[in-house]
C-alpha cells in the first residue's frame, strides 16, 4: 500500500483497496459521516493525515486543516468521483 500523495491518486488507491461492492456501497450512499469510524479512521491514521503526510500538506494547501475534514473531504470527493 502506498500512501497517496494527492487527491487524485486517493481515487486510484480506493478503487485499489476497496471491493466492489464497496465502492457500490459507497457510491450509492449520500452520507459519508457514516464511514467516519470505519473507511474514514483508516484513512486518516494509514494516510498520515496526522502527521504532516504529503496527502495532509496538499488538502492543507486547499484549505483543509483538521484530520477528520481531510477524511471526510476524500470521501465526499471520491463520491462524487464515482458518481461523474
Amino acid at each position: 500500500m502506498s500512501i497517496p500523495t494527492n487527491l487524485e491518486e486517493c481515487f486510484t488507491e480506493l478503487e485499489k483497496q476497496l471491493s466492489q461492492e464497496d465502492i457500490e456501497a459507497l457510491r450509492n450512499e449520500d452520507d459519508m459521516i457514516i464511514y467516519h469510524f470505519s473507511l474514514g479512521l483508516w484513512i486518516r491514521n494509514n494516510w498520515g493525515l496526522w502527521g504532516g503526510s504529503r496527502l495532509a500538506t496538499d488538502l492543507e494547501e486547499r484549505g483543509i486543516w483538521h484530520p477528520d475534514e481531510m477524511s471526510d473531504f476524500i470521501l465526499r470527493s471520491f463520491h462524487d468521483y464515482l458518481n461523474n
